[in-house]
């Protein structure tokens, strides 16, 4: 599971919140930017 890019882009997003201090909002927002910036709208359907 260290090679799967969800894991990876997870933990890249946790580093950075604990690094930054964000709050829950700010790693909800940083989530879902992210998750719409990789991520295509189809991503889950098949």
């Amino acid at each position: 599971w260290s090679n799967n890019p969800k894991v990876i882009i997870g933990k890249e997003i946790g580093n950075q919140a604990l690094k930054n201090k964000s709050t829950t909002e700010q790693r909800k927002n940083a989530r879902e930017k992210l998750a719409k910036s990789v991520f295509n709208q189809n991503f889950y359907e098949k």
